[in-house]
């Protein structure tokens, strides 16, 4: 059966965003203006076609590679969706992150070659939540970024508050041939951030930025107005379908939610330690799984939790292989049990069971708190998920 898509609209906002949690957030942020909002996964920078909503928002995992192959994944993304969507007059928004990790800069090269815009309009500040840009330099809750947990970020750690010197450090092919005009203006409050976005401005700059800089330029620039809704209910499913919590992350929420499902007499599974080990096999994963079945199925609810567990191992690459496990063991369950609905904490974890499951289309429904956003699966019809960041607690999405 045909999956019924949003509405159609003669023009559109296509948002790119470099990770799944930061297009989660995006896809929120719109159903915020009750805009019409299609979610789609690009893994190689190919793309399917769907009916045409007011906002595509598009996830790739950019920020995961090497800056070459960020940029090469852009350019094909663009070349895709301009085939694809030749239809309707699209207006570009690039989503980077607010502690500007990534390669904002560099990515943003081939979307100025491909719109013929040289002039972009950057804010990645969200005051509201205490990230704020004043004389240049960026601070969270007043803290300097540098000083902040980010210094120490495994793939960008923050070496600098200054944030025209982090965005050239960590996009040196723009840094050596600059390819367009930015702006970046201090951003101390709301308003501040209102004062860099014109009415007028829809065709003359390309946009890059914040979730919160996303709701002023839809605001300010194509002058839509935030719904009046009630507050969201999230469905429980203590008594309802079976679902799956996955999460790779070590976050404390992850042990909280361990002691939570043994107190209710379901599994809370965790990787063994045959498959912690440097050199596992694929038929080891089938093994365990395979062991599991039972388990949960006399479990109440056949609801059960998958969490890495266990001490962190120090080979290379491990938390990245124990994370490919993990997705593929819930691959494996999912499929098994036919799993109506899961929970998953953390954009790695997210992007990579999505993978196993070869899920590309995806249909945001429900935005229960900011960050945390849960879409049916078009791919899968009568399934869905709820993803959120690792660093967030469950509460807010369980």
């Amino acid at each position: 059966m045909p999956y019924d898509w949003p509405k159609t609209s003669a023009d559109m906002i296509l948002v790119i965003a470099d990770d799944i949690t930061g297009a989660a957030e995006m896809a929120g942020k719109a159903m915020e203006f009750g805009l019409s909002v299609g979610f789609l996964c690009s893994f190689d920078g190919s793309v399917k076609r769907i009916d045409t909503p007011d906002v595509l928002v598009v996830a790739t995992n950019s920020r995961s590679l090497a800056e070459p192959g960020a940029v090469r994944l852009h350019r094909r993304l663009l070349t895709e969706l301009s085939q694809t969507y030749s239809g309707p007059t699209i207006h570009f928004y690039k989503k980077c992150d607010s502690a500007v990790r990534g390669y904002v800069l560099s990515e943003l090269i081939p979307m100025a070659e491909h719109t013929g815009i040289s002039s972009v309009v950057l804010q990645p500040a969200n005051p509201a939540a205490g990230r704020r840009i004043e004389l240049g330099h960026y601070s969270i809750h007043d803290q300097p970024l540098h000083q902040s947990p980010f210094r120490t970020d495994p793939d960008f750690p923050a070496t600098s508050s200054d944030v025209r010197q982090l965005l050239l450090a960590r996009s040196p092919r723009f840094a050596a041939t600059p390819a367009f005009e930015y702006t970046l203006a201090d951003c101390r409050s709301e308003e501040e951030m209102a004062q860099q976005l014109q009415p007028t401005g829809l065709t003359s700059h390309l946009y890059a930025g914040s979730t919160a800089f996303f709701g002023q330029y839809l605001k300010i620039v194509h002058r839509h107005v935030p719904a009046q809704v009630l507050p969201s209910v999230v469905a429980r499913h203590e008594a309802e379908a079976p679902y799956l919590l996955l999460s790779g992350s070590a976050h404390a929420g992850t042990y909280e939610m361990q002691q939570y499902f043994e107190e209710k007499g379901r599994p809370a599974i965790q990787l063994p330690a045959e498959l912690r080990q440097p050199a596992c096999s694929a038929e080891a994963i089938r093994t365990f799984a395979a062991r599991q079945v039972q388990t949960i199925i006399d479990s109440p609810g056949k609801s059960f939790m998958l969490s890495t567990g266990g001490p962190g191992e120090t080979y290379p690459a491990a938390p990245e292989v124990l994370n490919q496990r993990l997705c593929r063991l819930a691959q494996l369950l999912v499929d098994k049990l036919s799993i109506e609905h899961i929970y998953i904490s953390g954009g790695a974890t997210t992007w990579q069971f999505i993978s196993e499951m070869n899920w590309t289309s995806l249909v945001p429904v429900l935005s229960p708190a900011p960050g945390v956003i849960r879409l049916k699966v078009a791919d899968r019809p009568g399934t869905s998920i709820t993803i959120k960041p690792g660093s967030y607690a469950w509460g807010i999405a369980f």
